[in-house]
């Protein structure tokens, strides 16, 4: 009997270590999700705050200290994850979200993030007594969450007036949008026209015009500083023929209305730095690729390339073996592929810092009238941005501090075939005069002669003025997709 009893106590003994075993799983389990749960928003979100804080320094536009930059982080994980509080770790990461060797440690209050810090791996580690376990010896129960983030595009960080197919950013001066010559040009999208023109004696500013026998096609608002934006050869509001004799046979229609009497808005790409010769460079490398020749044909790479680039024949600009390519252009750019001939750009950012570009390699004759960039020839030229990075679907993008324009189709002879997607950038209009125009379709006022060709840009269009010429075809469409957008971006 007393064997029997010794058994049952035996049983009885395991029975409650099993059932507090159960017990244990259950409440501290459950317990122990709640914290890893708490701490993985904690790492998410404590990495996008840290993101948000480095955006100055990661773009070179301001300096950030390490302090700050653990204070974000610190502020999130003691909302979110109180266990976790002063039980976390972190790492800078580069663009491409790769750690920084030789990075601090955060947190820290001395200090300042490495160069080519753009974003931050977070480790948050609560720990806690638990409730169960601790009377099977348990004395302390912890989890581990991770993420880290960078600068990158979001696209629910859109910028400004996001619908607007071209933003034309001169504060005064009339023609800011201006369709010329004998061609088509349509907007498939808003037009955000930031002059206030010249008011005549009828009171338009004469902002938006079209003249001579093009027609000009607006499949969206026009919204404009100027109370009304129209070349007075249009009014009433609606009206589709021209009655001034400068306007032989070209008309203007517009189907979204206009707001005029906007307040200005500020430049919706402002915050995308001018990017340094040291982003020039393809991963692993850790400065610049640098080329003193000028290739005329065959496939180039991302780099930073001294002298003006002519290509003239079958090109391609290739990235990164699928990570962005940032080409810069200290001479600037011009692209003019001959009949039957193609130069290909993907993923690509194409900066030039250059004031003028001579064409007379690409059979014009003319020299570029201040174009830093001059896609024409009689080709077809076909170009993307990047998908991802710090440069996301900026395609064209033309240094600010020098005054030039973006050419496309502009010179006598051009017929090529053009397509861009992405953004075209530049704001080069150094105190408020000169440069920062797009044109296009060989202007004769520019260009000597009529030109021609075929354009269309899917994405945004965002220039000083925009004028268009010659007998060209050209179509802007905006495309929320191809948008620059800002914002920290989940990599982990």
């Amino acid at each position: 009997m007393s064997g029997q009893r010794g058994q049952v106590a035996v049983l009885l003994a395991i029975s409650l270590v099993g059932a507090l075993l159960v017990s244990g799983l259950a409440v501290d389990g459950g317990y122990g999700f709640l914290q890893w749960r708490q701490a993985q928003n904690a790492a998410d979100l404590g990495s996008e705050a840290a993101v948000q804080a480095l955006e100055p320094a990661c773009f070179g536009t301001g300096s950030v200290s390490n302090a700050q930059v653990s204070a974000a982080v610190a502020d999130v994980v003691a909302l979110d994850a109180p266990l976790g509080a002063g039980r976390w770790q972190a790492a800078y990461l580069d663009q491409a979200g790769s750690p920084i060797t030789g990075g601090p440690a955060l947190p820290t209050t001395s200090g300042a993030p490495p160069s080519g810090a753009c974003g931050l791996s977070v480790t948050v580690t609560p720990t806690w007594t638990p409730f169960v376990m601790q009377l099977i010896g348990f004395r302390s129960l912890s989890a581990t969450a991770r993420a880290g983030a960078v600068v990158g595009n979001n696209p629910n960080d859109a910028p400004a007036n996001p619908s607007a197919g071209i933003v034309a950013l001169a504060t005064s001066g009339t023609h800011t949008i201006y369709g010329g010559g004998s061609g088509q040009f349509v907007i498939n999208g808003d037009i955000l026209d930031e002059s206030a023109g010249s008011p005549g004696p009828n009171g338009y500013a004469d902002t938006v015009d079209n003249f001579q026998s093009s027609s000009t096609i607006i499949h969206g608002e026009m919204q404009a500083v100027a109370a009304d934006p129209l070349d007075p050869c249009f009014y009433p509001a609606g009206a589709t023929e021209a009655t001034c004799p400068q306007h032989s046979s070209g008309y203007i229609e517009y189907d979204g209305g206009i707001v005029g009497g906007l307040p200005p808005a500020p430049d919706p790409l402002a915050y995308v730095a001018a990017p340094p010769d040291s982003a020039a460079a393809c991963a692993p490398a850790t400065s610049p690729a640098v080329f003193n020749t000028s290739p005329s044909s065959g496939t180039l790479s991302p780099g930073v390339y001294t002298s003006q680039v002519t290509l003239t024949g079958d090109a391609t600009l290739a990235d990164c073996g699928g990570q962005p390519g940032l080409y810069i252009f200290e001479g600037g750019l011009a692209v003019c592929p001959g009949a039957g001939q193609t130069v290909t750009a993907t993923d690509v950012t194409l900066y030039s810092e250059a004031s003028s570009v001579s064409v007379t390699a690409c059979g014009s004759g003319k020299g570029a009238h201040g174009d830093g960039i001059h896609l024409g020839g009689q080709g077809t030229i076909t170009m993307t941005g990047p998908s991802s990075g710090i440069y996301a679907h900026m395609l064209l993008f033309q240094d600010r501090s020098v005054a030039a324009n973006l050419g496309l189709d502009d010179q006598t002879g051009d017929l090529g075939t053009i397509r861009l997607t992405g953004a075209v950038y530049d704001n080069s209009a150094p105190g408020g005069g000169g440069g920062g125009t797009l044109v296009s379709g060989g202007l004769p006022g520019l260009g000597g002669g009529s030109g021609g060709g075929s354009i269309a840009i899917n994405g945004i269009v965002v220039v000083d003025r925009f004028s268009t010429g010659g007998t060209a075809n050209v179509t802007i469409t905006y495309d929320a997709t191809q948008v620059p957008g800002l914002g920290p971006v989940l990599i982990q």
